[in-house]
């Protein structure tokens, strides 16, 4: 056995290992992730994504393809479904809520495509799609073509995500503090594999290919082993975060104390938290400031997010309601106090004081 046989072996059984690792590490986070927090189903997911296209991704490779036909590029739609999460989970490394737009459904719009394009092959026999194998060598429609282009454009794709979400927290990376630093070492290191990535892929290399997965599996063994030994990573992540964006106050020209006095008076007399149409723009225009100040005010003064704020108004309006009108259904007092739905009303309810809404109004504690 010659040195590239050699390190073919190793190195093929090396990249199945880090597979399997990720797969086994992100069902372990699910099962234990005891707060409930997005940021923590995003680090799972990602870690799942890659471990299912790292072990997939042999199999779809000529010499090997005959071992697994069932799954030949089942691994594209899942790789075009990781640029999106990465996206978000690097948001929410520094942010605690991300306002959702009609444009972060642009995201979608790769894995969709990709999801489309493949389904009629996705829908043969084994023995079928690997007789059509590979397809971009085949003369099977729009899909022999659009299979090279997915191809090119898996790491492109990947890359343009990892620029977005940087752009959007890059002045967080200011900030001195060891977790940021942690975070901006891997985040750049990403960057580089992806770039890596490309050029392996295009010049078709397959020793460069190899190493660099191999150098992924790395990556991702010491982001696993960094929140495993520091659990409360997420959590300081943000409060260095924080700090460093109100270190870039927008409130100094600002009377703070009257704004704050005008909110009050907003949710406490005029009581706009009732609206279920409220939004932070709709107030920081009612205010007469922009709505990064709103935020900061509301971050750094009240102590909490803007949905938490105004959630906590309405809960305080229902708890008086449930006991002073008992004739009175549950779902017309949450929607009298701004909630849209039964459902959202139960849950944040029940998050604020620890009681469901008809345990509250019954005064039976919980469980009782």
């Amino acid at each position: 056995m010659n040195t590239g046989d050699s390190f073919n072996i190793l190195s093929s059984f090396f990249i199945a290992a880090g597979g399997f690792f990720c797969i086994v590490y992100a069902m372990l986070q699910m099962m234990t992730n005891r707060k409930r927090e997005m940021i923590h189903y995003l680090h799972a997911a990602l870690f799942l994504a890659v471990g299912i296209s790292i072990l997939i991704d042999p199999v779809s490779r000529p010499g090997t393809a005959g071992l697994a036909p069932a799954l030949l590029y089942i691994n594209y739609p899942i790789d075009y479904l990781l640029p999106l999460i990465l996206y978000f989970y690097i948001r929410l490394l520094f942010e605690e809520h991300i306002s959702l737009s009609k444009w972060n459904l642009l995201f979608l719009i790769p894995f969709v495509l990709v999801t489309l394009a493949f389904f009629p092959f996705f829908l043969q026999s084994p023995a079928e799609k690997l007789s059509l194998y590979p397809l971009d060598r085949q003369n099977w429609g729009y899909l022999s073509r659009f299979c090279l282009y997915v191809d090119y454009g898996i790491f492109f794709w990947m890359l343009i995500c990892l620029l977005l979400a940087l752009r959007k927290t890059r002045y967080y990376f200011s900030g001195p503090k060891p977790q940021v630093k942690k975070m901006f070492i891997f985040l750049s290191l990403s960057g580089l594999l992806a770039l890596s990535l490309i050029i392996s892929n295009f010049t078709e290399n397959t020793v460069h290919y190899k190493i660099n997965m191999l150098f992924m599996n790395a990556l991702l063994i010491g982001l696993a082993a960094l929140i495993m030994g520091e659990p409360d990573f997420y959590f300081k992540m943000r409060k260095s975060s924080s700090a460093i964006k109100y270190n870039r106050s927008q409130l100094k020209t600002l009377n703070v104390e009257g704004i704050m006095e005008r909110i009050n008076d907003l949710m406490e007399l005029e009581q706009l938290f009732r609206d279920s149409e409220m939004t932070m723009d709709r107030l920081s225009a009612l205010l007469r400031i922009s709505r990064q100040q709103l935020s900061e005010i509301i971050n750094s003064k009240f102590g909490q997010n803007f949905n938490t704020f105004l959630n906590t108004y309405r809960v305080e309006a229902a708890k008086r309601e449930l006991l002073e009108d008992r004739e009175s259904r549950i779902l017309t007092i949450a929607m009298n106090c701004g909630f849209n739905s039964k459902t959202t009303f139960n849950k944040v309810f029940q998050d604020l004081t620890g009681m469901t809404p008809s345990g509250w109004r019954s005064g039976e504690p919980e469980g009782a």
